[in-house]
Protein backbone atom coordinates (compact mmCIF):
# COMPACT_ATOMS: atom_id res chain seq x y z
CA UNK A 1 0.00 0.00 0.00
CA UNK A 2 1.33 3.32 -0.68
CA UNK A 3 0.60 6.49 1.60
CA UNK A 4 -2.18 8.78 0.70
CA UNK A 5 -1.68 12.00 1.54
CA UNK A 6 -3.85 15.01 0.58
CA UNK A 7 -3.50 18.43 1.73
CA UNK A 8 -6.50 20.78 0.18
CA UNK A 9 -6.88 24.07 1.04
CA UNK A 10 -9.79 25.87 -0.16
CA UNK A 11 -9.70 28.75 -2.57
CA UNK A 12 -13.23 29.58 -2.96
CA UNK A 13 -14.36 32.62 -0.67
CA UNK A 14 -17.31 30.84 1.41
CA UNK A 15 -20.03 32.41 3.51
CA UNK A 16 -19.04 31.02 6.65
CA UNK A 17 -15.47 29.33 8.08
CA UNK A 18 -15.42 25.81 9.74
CA UNK A 19 -14.25 25.14 13.13
CA UNK A 20 -11.55 22.75 13.88
CA UNK A 21 -12.68 19.33 13.22
CA UNK A 22 -15.71 19.94 11.05
CA UNK A 23 -15.95 19.13 7.09
CA UNK A 24 -15.07 21.31 4.84
CA UNK A 25 -14.67 19.02 1.54
CA UNK A 26 -15.15 15.87 -0.09
CA UNK A 27 -17.78 14.49 -3.26
CA UNK A 28 -21.03 15.54 -2.66
CA UNK A 29 -20.24 17.91 -0.10
CA UNK A 30 -22.04 21.46 -0.64
CA UNK A 31 -21.00 23.40 2.48
CA UNK A 32 -18.40 25.56 3.49
CA UNK A 33 -14.65 24.61 2.31
CA UNK A 34 -12.92 27.13 4.11
CA UNK A 35 -11.82 26.32 7.75
CA UNK A 36 -10.20 28.81 10.30
CA UNK A 37 -6.40 30.62 10.45
CA UNK A 38 -4.40 28.06 11.22
CA UNK A 39 -6.28 25.36 10.26
CA UNK A 40 -5.85 22.99 7.02
CA UNK A 41 -8.72 21.47 5.62
CA UNK A 42 -7.39 17.26 4.78
CA UNK A 43 -8.46 15.27 2.56
CA UNK A 44 -9.15 12.38 4.88
CA UNK A 45 -10.96 9.83 1.99
CA UNK A 46 -12.57 10.56 -1.07
CA UNK A 47 -16.05 11.65 0.46
CA UNK A 48 -14.59 13.39 3.60
CA UNK A 49 -12.20 16.38 4.00
CA UNK A 50 -11.88 17.66 8.06
CA UNK A 51 -10.44 20.99 9.00
CA UNK A 52 -7.88 20.06 11.00
CA UNK A 53 -5.14 21.95 12.94
CA UNK A 54 -1.63 22.62 10.70
CA UNK A 55 1.21 20.45 10.81
CA UNK A 56 2.51 21.84 13.37
CA UNK A 57 0.04 20.80 15.77
CA UNK A 58 0.02 17.44 17.19
CA UNK A 59 -3.14 16.71 15.93
CA UNK A 60 -3.14 17.79 12.62
CA UNK A 61 -3.92 14.33 10.92
CA UNK A 62 -2.22 13.83 7.45
CA UNK A 63 -3.03 10.44 6.40
CA UNK A 64 -5.67 8.02 6.17
CA UNK A 65 -4.37 5.29 4.16
CA UNK A 66 -2.03 3.11 6.77
CA UNK A 67 1.20 2.19 5.11
CA UNK A 68 3.28 -1.08 5.00
CA UNK A 69 6.38 0.89 7.35
CA UNK A 70 6.54 3.38 9.57
CA UNK A 71 5.73 7.00 8.51
CA UNK A 72 9.13 9.78 9.40
CA UNK A 73 7.50 12.74 8.24
CA UNK A 74 4.53 13.27 10.38
CA UNK A 75 5.36 10.66 13.35
CA UNK A 76 5.60 11.66 16.67
CA UNK A 77 5.81 8.41 18.47
CA UNK A 78 8.86 6.94 20.62
CA UNK A 79 11.78 5.65 18.08
CA UNK A 80 11.04 1.64 18.19
CA UNK A 81 11.86 -0.18 20.55
CA UNK A 82 15.20 -2.68 19.87
CA UNK A 83 13.39 -5.55 21.73
CA UNK A 84 10.45 -7.54 20.49
CA UNK A 85 6.75 -8.04 21.89
CA UNK A 86 4.43 -10.51 22.94
CA UNK A 87 0.74 -10.58 21.56
CA UNK A 88 -1.89 -13.42 22.48
CA UNK A 89 -4.65 -13.46 20.34
CA UNK A 90 -8.05 -15.15 20.71
CA UNK A 91 -10.44 -15.38 18.11
CA UNK A 92 -13.11 -18.17 16.71
CA UNK A 93 -11.32 -21.31 16.84
CA UNK A 94 -9.60 -23.76 19.32
CA UNK A 95 -6.53 -22.20 20.15
CA UNK A 96 -4.71 -19.10 21.60
CA UNK A 97 -1.97 -18.03 19.49
CA UNK A 98 1.64 -16.22 20.20
CA UNK A 99 3.00 -13.49 18.09
CA UNK A 100 6.08 -11.92 18.01
CA UNK A 101 6.30 -8.36 16.87
CA UNK A 102 9.77 -6.77 16.65
CA UNK A 103 9.34 -2.75 16.16
CA UNK A 104 12.66 -2.07 14.70
CA UNK A 105 12.29 -4.16 11.54
CA UNK A 106 8.47 -4.16 11.60
CA UNK A 107 8.19 -7.93 11.85
CA UNK A 108 5.06 -9.89 12.96
CA UNK A 109 5.15 -13.87 13.44
CA UNK A 110 3.51 -16.69 14.71
CA UNK A 111 5.51 -17.77 17.35
CA UNK A 112 2.98 -20.82 18.84
CA UNK A 113 -0.50 -22.08 19.30
CA UNK A 114 -1.83 -23.11 22.25
CA UNK A 115 -5.09 -24.97 22.77
CA UNK A 116 -7.44 -22.57 23.99
CA UNK A 117 -10.87 -24.50 24.14
CA UNK A 118 -13.86 -23.50 22.00
CA UNK A 119 -14.25 -19.85 20.61
CA UNK A 120 -11.70 -17.80 23.16
CA UNK A 121 -13.66 -14.90 21.49
CA UNK A 122 -12.28 -12.55 24.31
CA UNK A 123 -8.83 -12.56 26.24
CA UNK A 124 -8.24 -10.90 29.55
CA UNK A 125 -5.34 -10.42 32.10
CA UNK A 126 -5.32 -10.84 35.24
CA UNK A 127 -4.35 -7.63 37.21
CA UNK A 128 -1.93 -8.36 38.93
CA UNK A 129 -0.75 -11.75 38.40
CA UNK A 130 1.23 -11.16 34.94
CA UNK A 131 1.03 -15.11 34.45
CA UNK A 132 -2.58 -15.29 34.35
CA UNK A 133 -5.26 -15.07 31.87
CA UNK A 134 -8.84 -15.84 31.67
CA UNK A 135 -10.88 -16.78 27.75
CA UNK A 136 -14.49 -16.78 26.83
CA UNK A 137 -15.39 -20.10 25.56
CA UNK A 138 -17.87 -18.72 23.40
CA UNK A 139 -20.85 -21.34 22.62
CA UNK A 140 -24.34 -22.94 23.55
CA UNK A 141 -22.96 -24.11 27.22
CA UNK A 142 -20.72 -20.81 28.05
CA UNK A 143 -17.51 -21.52 29.89
CA UNK A 144 -14.70 -19.27 31.52
CA UNK A 145 -10.98 -20.91 31.53
CA UNK A 146 -7.98 -19.73 33.36
CA UNK A 147 -4.72 -20.26 31.77
CA UNK A 148 -1.06 -19.80 32.93
CA UNK A 149 1.47 -17.75 30.72
CA UNK A 150 4.74 -19.01 30.22
CA UNK A 151 7.64 -17.30 29.29
CA UNK A 152 7.62 -18.03 25.86
CA UNK A 153 4.02 -17.00 25.48
CA UNK A 154 2.44 -20.42 25.30
CA UNK A 155 -0.32 -20.61 27.55
CA UNK A 156 -1.79 -23.56 29.45
CA UNK A 157 -5.32 -24.51 30.88
CA UNK A 158 -5.67 -24.65 34.65
CA UNK A 159 -8.97 -24.01 35.20
CA UNK A 160 -12.58 -24.09 33.91
CA UNK A 161 -15.57 -22.98 34.97
CA UNK A 162 -19.83 -22.25 33.95
CA UNK A 163 -19.84 -18.94 32.59
CA UNK A 164 -24.22 -19.29 33.55
CA UNK A 165 -25.11 -18.52 30.60
CA UNK A 166 -25.33 -19.29 26.83
CA UNK A 167 -22.66 -17.36 24.36
CA UNK A 168 -20.37 -15.32 26.77
CA UNK A 169 -18.52 -12.60 24.69
CA UNK A 170 -16.46 -10.89 27.21
CA UNK A 171 -15.26 -11.11 30.29
CA UNK A 172 -13.40 -8.42 32.69
CA UNK A 173 -11.42 -8.97 35.48
CA UNK A 174 -12.37 -6.60 38.60
CA UNK A 175 -11.97 -6.28 42.41
CA UNK A 176 -8.44 -6.25 42.11
CA UNK A 177 -8.36 -9.68 40.32
CA UNK A 178 -10.62 -11.38 42.96
CA UNK A 179 -13.54 -11.34 40.61
CA UNK A 180 -14.23 -12.77 36.86
CA UNK A 181 -17.23 -10.77 35.58
CA UNK A 182 -18.71 -12.38 32.49
CA UNK A 183 -21.29 -11.23 30.33
CA UNK A 184 -23.27 -13.65 28.57
CA UNK A 185 -24.70 -12.27 25.00
CA UNK A 186 -27.07 -14.54 23.69
CA UNK A 187 -28.77 -15.58 28.10
CA UNK A 188 -28.77 -12.15 28.84
CA UNK A 189 -27.37 -13.60 32.21
CA UNK A 190 -23.91 -12.00 34.31
CA UNK A 191 -22.53 -13.81 36.65
CA UNK A 192 -19.24 -12.85 39.11
CA UNK A 193 -16.78 -15.95 39.31
CA UNK A 194 -14.73 -15.69 42.37
CA UNK A 195 -10.90 -16.63 41.90
CA UNK A 196 -8.07 -16.93 44.00
CA UNK A 197 -4.71 -18.92 43.84
CA UNK A 198 -6.74 -21.80 44.68
CA UNK A 199 -8.62 -21.62 41.36
CA UNK A 200 -11.99 -20.21 40.67
CA UNK A 201 -14.24 -20.22 43.51
CA UNK A 202 -18.67 -21.35 43.94
CA UNK A 203 -20.13 -18.98 41.46
CA UNK A 204 -22.22 -16.13 42.72
CA UNK A 205 -26.25 -15.82 42.11
CA UNK A 206 -26.68 -15.25 38.21
CA UNK A 207 -28.60 -12.02 37.39
CA UNK A 208 -30.47 -11.82 34.80
CA UNK A 209 -31.54 -9.13 33.25
CA UNK A 210 -34.53 -8.26 30.91
CA UNK A 211 -35.59 -6.00 28.48
CA UNK A 212 -35.57 -5.55 24.75
CA UNK A 213 -35.93 -2.66 21.97
CA UNK A 214 -37.41 -1.55 19.06
CA UNK A 215 -35.34 -3.72 16.07
CA UNK A 216 -37.01 -7.22 15.91
CA UNK A 217 -34.09 -9.03 14.76
CA UNK A 218 -31.49 -7.88 17.26
CA UNK A 219 -33.14 -6.57 20.56
CA UNK A 220 -36.08 -9.85 21.77
CA UNK A 221 -34.29 -9.97 24.69
CA UNK A 222 -31.44 -8.69 26.84
CA UNK A 223 -27.79 -8.85 25.82
CA UNK A 224 -25.02 -7.85 27.83
CA UNK A 225 -21.93 -7.15 25.89
CA UNK A 226 -19.50 -5.73 28.09
CA UNK A 227 -18.55 -5.06 31.99
CA UNK A 228 -16.41 -2.18 33.21
CA UNK A 229 -15.52 -1.80 36.41
CA UNK A 230 -13.92 1.66 36.94
CA UNK A 231 -12.34 1.40 40.21
CA UNK A 232 -11.55 -1.91 42.44
CA UNK A 233 -14.87 -2.51 44.57
CA UNK A 234 -17.08 -0.13 42.69
CA UNK A 235 -19.80 -0.36 40.44
CA UNK A 236 -19.99 -1.86 37.37
CA UNK A 237 -21.38 -0.73 34.22
CA UNK A 238 -22.72 -2.99 31.63
CA UNK A 239 -23.99 -2.27 28.11
CA UNK A 240 -27.11 -4.18 26.82
CA UNK A 241 -27.39 -4.01 23.60
CA UNK A 242 -30.80 -5.70 23.84
CA UNK A 243 -32.38 -3.23 25.71
CA UNK A 244 -30.30 0.19 25.16
CA UNK A 245 -29.30 0.51 28.42
CA UNK A 246 -26.07 0.87 30.48
CA UNK A 247 -27.18 -1.22 33.66
CA UNK A 248 -25.71 0.12 36.97
CA UNK A 249 -25.01 -2.62 39.00
CA UNK A 250 -23.70 -2.73 43.03
CA UNK A 251 -22.66 -5.52 45.35
CA UNK A 252 -24.15 -6.69 48.46
CA UNK A 253 -22.50 -9.69 50.06
CA UNK A 254 -22.41 -11.99 47.15
CA UNK A 255 -25.71 -10.59 45.27
CA UNK A 256 -25.19 -7.92 42.31
CA UNK A 257 -28.07 -5.95 42.20
CA UNK A 258 -29.60 -3.23 39.22
CA UNK A 259 -28.81 0.42 40.90
CA UNK A 260 -29.61 2.60 37.83
CA UNK A 261 -29.28 2.76 34.13
CA UNK A 262 -28.00 4.90 31.52
CA UNK A 263 -30.60 4.99 29.36
CA UNK A 264 -29.37 5.11 25.11
CA UNK A 265 -31.29 6.17 22.07
CA UNK A 266 -33.26 3.37 20.93
CA UNK A 267 -32.82 1.03 18.69
CA UNK A 268 -29.31 1.85 18.86
CA UNK A 269 -27.22 -1.24 20.67
CA UNK A 270 -24.61 -0.19 23.03
CA UNK A 271 -21.63 -2.27 23.02
CA UNK A 272 -18.59 -0.93 24.54
CA UNK A 273 -18.19 1.98 27.13
CA UNK A 274 -15.26 4.47 28.47
CA UNK A 275 -15.33 5.86 31.43
CA UNK A 276 -13.58 9.38 31.99
CA UNK A 277 -13.62 12.25 33.59
CA UNK A 278 -17.19 12.17 34.80
CA UNK A 279 -18.24 10.92 31.21
CA UNK A 280 -19.42 7.90 29.99
CA UNK A 281 -18.62 7.28 25.80
CA UNK A 282 -21.03 4.61 24.21
CA UNK A 283 -20.03 2.41 21.19
CA UNK A 284 -23.36 1.92 19.38
CA UNK A 285 -23.47 -1.55 17.38
CA UNK A 286 -26.78 -1.57 15.67
CA UNK A 287 -26.68 2.63 14.81
CA UNK A 288 -22.96 2.63 14.21
CA UNK A 289 -22.82 5.98 17.13
CA UNK A 290 -20.64 7.19 19.75
CA UNK A 291 -22.43 9.02 22.70
CA UNK A 292 -21.00 11.31 25.63
CA UNK A 293 -23.02 11.33 28.29
CA UNK A 294 -22.21 12.76 32.07
CA UNK A 295 -22.38 10.62 34.92
CA UNK A 296 -23.39 11.42 37.84
CA UNK A 297 -23.19 8.73 41.00
CA UNK A 298 -26.12 6.61 42.06
CA UNK A 299 -26.37 8.30 45.01
CA UNK A 300 -26.98 11.84 43.88
CA UNK A 301 -30.12 11.10 42.24
CA UNK A 302 -29.25 13.00 38.94
CA UNK A 303 -30.32 11.71 35.73
CA UNK A 304 -27.22 11.21 32.81
CA UNK A 305 -27.34 14.57 30.58
CA UNK A 306 -26.73 13.31 26.91
CA UNK A 307 -23.89 15.88 25.60
CA UNK A 308 -22.80 14.70 21.81
CA UNK A 309 -23.90 11.68 19.88
CA UNK A 310 -21.71 11.53 16.37
CA UNK A 311 -21.31 8.82 13.78
CA UNK A 312 -18.67 6.52 13.81
CA UNK A 313 -18.54 5.24 10.60
CA UNK A 314 -16.89 7.30 7.34
CA UNK A 315 -18.82 9.74 6.02
CA UNK A 316 -20.43 8.96 2.57
CA UNK A 317 -20.25 4.82 3.52
CA UNK A 318 -23.18 2.25 2.93
CA UNK A 319 -23.97 1.84 6.71
CA UNK A 320 -26.71 -0.62 6.31
CA UNK A 321 -25.04 -3.90 6.85
CA UNK A 322 -22.66 -1.69 9.26
CA UNK A 323 -22.17 -2.55 12.88
CA UNK A 324 -19.65 -0.80 15.18
CA UNK A 325 -17.64 -2.75 17.76
CA UNK A 326 -14.95 -1.74 19.86
CA UNK A 327 -14.16 1.32 21.52
CA UNK A 328 -10.92 2.26 23.46
CA UNK A 329 -9.26 5.26 25.43
CA UNK A 330 -5.51 5.26 24.73
CA UNK A 331 -3.82 6.01 28.03
CA UNK A 332 -1.49 9.30 28.78
CA UNK A 333 1.93 9.03 28.14
CA UNK A 334 5.17 11.03 27.78
CA UNK A 335 4.93 10.81 24.42
CA UNK A 336 1.07 10.90 23.86
CA UNK A 337 0.08 13.12 26.42
CA UNK A 338 -3.24 13.46 25.16
CA UNK A 339 -6.07 10.65 25.02
CA UNK A 340 -8.22 10.03 22.08
CA UNK A 341 -10.74 7.36 21.77
CA UNK A 342 -10.45 4.47 19.18
CA UNK A 343 -13.10 3.14 17.28
CA UNK A 344 -13.74 0.01 14.94
CA UNK A 345 -15.62 -0.48 12.24
CA UNK A 346 -17.28 -3.31 10.65
CA UNK A 347 -18.81 -4.31 6.99
CA UNK A 348 -18.10 -1.77 5.02
CA UNK A 349 -18.48 -2.28 1.50
CA UNK A 350 -15.57 -0.20 0.77
CA UNK A 351 -12.68 -1.79 -1.27
CA UNK A 352 -10.23 -0.52 1.25
CA UNK A 353 -12.11 -2.90 4.02
CA UNK A 354 -13.05 -1.69 7.49
CA UNK A 355 -11.63 1.59 9.72
CA UNK A 356 -10.75 2.69 12.56
CA UNK A 357 -11.89 6.00 14.01
CA UNK A 358 -10.67 8.09 16.21
CA UNK A 359 -12.00 10.73 18.24
CA UNK A 360 -10.93 14.02 20.53
CA UNK A 361 -13.07 14.10 23.70
CA UNK A 362 -13.60 16.98 24.69
CA UNK A 363 -15.55 18.20 22.43
CA UNK A 364 -15.99 14.74 21.00
CA UNK A 365 -15.24 15.26 17.50
CA UNK A 366 -14.02 12.97 14.69
CA UNK A 367 -10.00 13.42 13.96
CA UNK A 368 -9.66 10.42 11.58
CA UNK A 369 -10.60 7.71 9.70
CA UNK A 370 -7.90 5.02 8.92
CA UNK A 371 -8.36 3.00 6.10
CA UNK A 372 -7.41 -0.68 7.25
CA UNK A 373 -7.25 -3.20 4.78
CA UNK A 374 -9.51 -5.57 7.55
CA UNK A 375 -12.72 -7.02 7.12
CA UNK A 376 -14.59 -7.29 10.35
CA UNK A 377 -12.51 -5.16 12.91
CA UNK A 378 -14.15 -6.90 16.40
CA UNK A 379 -11.55 -6.01 18.79
CA UNK A 380 -8.75 -3.89 19.04
CA UNK A 381 -6.10 -3.26 21.63
CA UNK A 382 -3.27 -1.08 22.44
CA UNK A 383 0.31 -2.10 23.92
CA UNK A 384 3.71 -0.87 24.10
CA UNK A 385 6.46 0.46 26.41
CA UNK A 386 4.70 3.91 25.79
CA UNK A 387 1.18 2.61 23.94
CA UNK A 388 2.96 3.37 20.69
CA UNK A 389 1.19 0.51 19.17
CA UNK A 390 -2.40 -0.38 18.06
CA UNK A 391 -2.96 -4.07 17.03
CA UNK A 392 -6.45 -5.05 15.13
CA UNK A 393 -7.65 -8.01 12.78
CA UNK A 394 -10.22 -8.50 10.18
CA UNK A 395 -12.30 -11.65 11.52
CA UNK A 396 -13.51 -12.70 8.09
CA UNK A 397 -10.36 -11.32 6.13
CA UNK A 398 -7.58 -9.56 5.76
CA UNK A 399 -5.27 -10.81 8.17
CA UNK A 400 -3.76 -9.13 11.98
CA UNK A 401 -2.36 -5.53 11.20
CA UNK A 402 -0.67 -3.45 13.66
CA UNK A 403 -0.69 0.50 13.96
CA UNK A 404 1.64 3.04 15.18
CA UNK A 405 0.29 5.94 16.39
CA UNK A 406 1.08 8.80 15.06
CA UNK A 407 0.70 12.81 15.26
CA UNK A 408 0.27 12.67 18.53
CA UNK A 409 -1.76 9.70 18.54
CA UNK A 410 -4.13 11.59 16.34
CA UNK A 411 -3.47 9.07 13.32
CA UNK A 412 -2.49 5.48 12.46
CA UNK A 413 0.33 4.19 10.17
CA UNK A 414 0.65 0.70 9.81
CA UNK A 415 3.87 -1.00 9.85
CA UNK A 416 3.57 -5.36 10.52
CA UNK A 417 0.88 -7.75 9.60
CA UNK A 418 0.44 -11.66 9.49
CA UNK A 419 -1.71 -13.54 7.99
CA UNK A 420 -2.68 -16.98 8.39
CA UNK A 421 -4.49 -16.69 11.99
CA UNK A 422 -7.86 -17.83 12.01
CA UNK A 423 -10.81 -15.54 12.92
CA UNK A 424 -9.03 -12.88 15.36
CA UNK A 425 -11.48 -11.39 17.47
CA UNK A 426 -9.02 -9.95 20.70
CA UNK A 427 -5.36 -9.49 21.58
CA UNK A 428 -3.34 -8.96 25.11
CA UNK A 429 0.10 -7.83 24.59
CA UNK A 430 2.31 -9.55 27.70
Amino acid sequence: MHVLIGFVIAALAAPSVRAVYEQCGGIGWAGSQTCATGETCTVLNDYYSQCLLSSSSTIAATSTTPVTTPSTSSSTAAPAASTTLKILVGGYSTVISTLIFTPSTGQLTLSSTSPGGSNPGWLARHPTNASLLFATQESYFGQVMAFSIAASGTVSQIGVVSSGGQGPAYLSVINGGTDIFVSNYDGGQIESLPWSSAGFGSPSPILQLKGSGPNPSRQTSAHPHESLQVESGGEVFVPDLGADKIWRLVRSGTTWTIAGSIQQPSGSGPRHIIVHDSMIYTIHELANTLTQHTLPTISSGTQPQLIASIPVTPPGANTSGMTAAELLISPSTTTFPTQYLYASNRGDTNAVGDTIAIFSMNPLALVAQVQTGLRAIRGLQIGGSDGQYVIAGGQTSGGIKIFERISGGANLSQIASIQGVTAPSTFVFL
